[in-house]
């Protein structure tokens, strides 16, 4: 007998997340180093499960894990560059707004447009993703 379809809720999505950190807190506090990009392949399983449901086939889970991976250290690159002071402000949005609609290129390659719209947001990658407001990044001493 096949269990119902159950949706995560909200709640219970932001509930998993927190577990997920609390637990690798406790394992740092044991001496055990946090695996930063398990715990964000973790997450992302959770996302997917959140915003897709738990039917989502393997094949497009394993499709949307190699996104995320492939896509992961263009965006940590991006955002260290800009947390070290490397990048102005308008840069940073500039880079950043392009990775996304290359993210939502990829993953429209995998889900359909109503998935797609249910995970990020767009249900097209050339719909416009919401851009970066480059005020909210202005810093004292970087332009």
């Amino acid at each position: 007998m096949s269990r119902p379809y159950h949706k995560m809720s909200e709640r219970e999505y932001i509930d998993a997340i927190h577990l997920l950190r609390e637990r690798a807190a406790r394992d740092a506090a044991r001496g055990n180093p946090i695996d930063e990009a398990s715990l964000a392949e973790q997450e992302h399983e959770l996302t997917i499960t959140y915003a897709l449901g738990p039917g989502v086939r393997e094949s497009t889970r394993k499709e949307m894990r190699r996104i995320n991976q492939s896509l992961a250290s263009r965006r940590n690159l991006l955002i260290r560059e800009f947390t070290k002071g490397r990048l102005a402000p308008a840069q940073y949005a500039r880079q950043l707004n392009e990775l996304m609609r290359d993210i939502a290129q990829e993953y429209s390659r995998v889900l359909s447009p109503s998935q797609l719209e249910a995970f990020l947001g767009v249900s097209s990658p050339t719909e416009a993703v919401v851009p970066l407001d480059i005020q909210q990044l202005q810093r004292p001493g970087i332009d």
